[in-house]
């Protein structure tokens, strides 16, 4: 959101990432961005457990976004008008040391996911993709594990990442299957 709440018109993030400046990060309060998150079904306590409120700049115009990190120290952003993203661009893992991981494509479905459950924090361990691209990067922690639990999205992209998950792990359970109807983890939450 622009500080005004005005709609913020500009080019996609991805051919801009230079121009934009973080200039603070504070626990996700914003009622617009509280909205934002309602509108999508996503449980406020659980997002304020995963997620900051991110003020960043571009061009010199400031806006304001639910920013939720990856391992690399990058931000993932999304409001109601804007979805995003900093540099640098990667994965985000939860390690609770468990032999199962869930592995969601981007972190609305992850936390559409606690919302559904009604817990904010997961036992198992979870890795988030931030962009199916970066399959390749969560590898390396998938394969720690012995069985993954794969909640992608319902397209072409999801369904080959998941094929190839095979020789990656022992046991991969596809549960898109419960969400089949509907594009992704979100649409079908935000249905029920």
């Amino acid at each position: 959101f622009h500080r005004n709440d005005t709609l913020p018109i500009f080019p996609k993030l991805e051919s801009r990432e230079s121009a934009l400046t973080i200039t603070d990060i504070k626990p996700l309060a914003h009622p617009a961005l509280l909205d934002y998150l309602k509108e999508r079904s996503i449980n406020a306590d659980i997002a304020k457990q995963h997620c900051s409120e991110i003020h960043y700049s571009i061009a010199d115009k400031p806006y304001f976004a639910v920013g939720f990190r990856n391992d690399a120290g990058g931000w993932e952003l999304r409001n109601r008008y804007f979805k995003g993203s900093t540099t640098p661009k990667n994965i985000t893992t939860i390690n609770n040391g468990n032999n199962a991981v869930m592995l969601f494509e981007g972190f609305i479905d992850f936390l559409s996911y606690f919302s559904l459950k009604q817990n904010a924090s997961p036992v198992i361990d979870s890795a988030i993709l931030n962009s199916i691209a970066n399959l390749p990067k969560a590898i390396p922690f998938l394969q720690t594990h012995q069985t993954i639990h794969a909640f992608l999205d319902n397209d072409e992209a999801g369904k080959r990442a998941v094929q190839s998950l095979s020789p990656v792990c022992k046991e991969i359970i596809d549960q898109s299957i419960f969400y089949r109807n509907h594009k992704d983890l979100n649409d079908y939450w935000r249905d029920k």
